[in-house]
């Protein structure tokens, strides 16, 4: 058997960065429906051209199927797009279409033995790859009948025509059979009759149970503070918080804390990045909620880590879920800002430790997975020659470890 061949700047994401997309785009939906589709099609549309100039063939599938076929239109609530290709023509979609993709603002988020997922504009498509057994074919525990594969049919959606296996509502009543709801109504399996208007409380319950659980276990060393990346390599982060991480990282190139603060101790660099580098995020005006999850409040400057590291500890900031109300209420100066900064008056060492043992960092991976502002404090602290202040870490399960020596 030939060695699968390799998609080396896969970000390789977790459960965790998968869940937390959902969670935000479910969120955003509400606001942005809109834009989201159109990136959908737009997505859609791109990796068909490149699968095509590539000679690669393939087919719509999962439910993006279900939604083009049935409703002619995507699937709302569906968090992914889907796309079927023989695994045969692995090799040509890792050396020939990804580069393709990449061009287009594609960016590899998994790769393993069924498929490869790639994402663009927070959406993201799981390209699959089909094995053929007999008369069946399919991947991983998903196996169907290999008589709708055989050939294909083309359906018209958006104005462009797609590839879909032969007979699709016959194999789409095999993939998700229908069934009465309580009502009396005849629903698919994978949509729901009725939205759950607790689902974002639900995804947000499972977050703190799974990631925010908290036990304290200990101090952090100074070497070991120093060994930290300031973000996991294949966290959602680094897409969604990109220009602020970028600036303090030297666009990615920086990973560990250790690397940040040598990078900032040269030549004054801290001091002309702020100065020459920095674009203040406009807050003069509320952001749709939640704040946190949030693309104009992230993505319109990045200015949120290089000020933490420029000005330090600060008494009375304003946490990202009080944002909003800062901003009706108290206006000026504008949240974030340089002079808003200013205004805060520094802590005192004492007060520094204090409010550390009482908010503890999360490690996952040797990275900081929440603290990210406070890190970024004590980083401009050690640059100005200070003491290190011990943090305290959380362990919440054996996947959320601080790497030890």
């Amino acid at each position: 058997m030939s060695e699968k061949p390799q998609i080396t700047d896969c970000l390789n994401w977790q459960d965790a960065d998968f869940r937390y997309l959902k969670l935000r785009l479910e969120s955003r939906r509400k606001y942005n429906l809109n834009i989201e589709l159109q990136t959908r099609r737009e997505n859609i549309e791109i990796l068909s051209q490149a699968l095509t100039e590539c000679d690669i063939p393939f087919w719509i599938h999962g439910k993006t199927l279900l939604g083009i076929i049935r409703y002619k239109q995507f699937v709302i609530e569906d968090h992914d797009d889907d796309i079927g290709v023989l695994s045969e023509y692995r090799t040509n979609v890792c050396s020939r279409l990804y580069p393709k993709l990449k061009e287009n603002g594609f960016q590899a988020i998994r790769y393993n033995d069924t498929m490869l997922s790639v994402i663009r504009n927070d959406r993201y498509i799981d390209i699959c790859f089909f094995e053929q057994d007999k008369d069946k074919i399919g991947y991983g525990k998903k196996w169907f009948p290999k008589k709708y594969f055989e050939k294909f049919d083309s359906v018209l959606f958006h104005g462009r025509e797609y590839p879909v296996p032969s007979n699709a509502e016959k194999l789409l009543e095999i993939m998700y059979p229908k069934r009465v709801d309580k009502q009396g109504i005849l629903t698919d399996l994978c949509r729901p009759a009725k939205k759950d208007k607790n689902k974002l409380k639900q995804a947000r319950r499972w977050i703190k149970s799974n990631v925010l659980q908290k036990k304290i276990i200990s101090s952090l060393s100074f070497e070991q503070f120093l060994d930290c990346k300031i973000e996991d390599d294949a966290a959602i982060n680094w897409t969604l918080r990109g220009p602020h991480l970028d600036l303090i990282t030297n666009n990615g190139e920086l990973r560990k804390i250790v690397d940040i603060i040598e990078y900032f101790k040269a030549n004054s660099r801290l001091e002309d990045i702020k100065n020459n580098h920095v674009i203040e995020t406009d807050t003069s005006e509320p952001f749709e909620e939640p704040v946190n999850l949030n693309n104009r409040f992230w993505q319109t400057g990045n200015n949120y880590l290089l000020y933490c590291i420029y000005y330090g500890f600060r008494k009375n900031m304003v946490s990202y879920d009080m944002a909003n109300n800062y901003i009706r209420n108290v206006k000026e100066p504008r949240l974030y800002s340089a002079e808003y900064f200013e205004k805060l008056q520094p802590m005192n060492d004492s007060e520094i430790e204090e409010m550390l043992k009482a908010v503890p960092l999360i490690i996952n991976r040797n990275a900081i997975v929440h603290g990210k502002h406070r890190a970024c404090a004590m980083i401009g602290r050690i640059i100005a020659g200070k003491s290190y202040i011990p943090f305290y870490i959380e362990k919440h399960a054996p996947r959320f470890a601080l790497k030890t020596q």
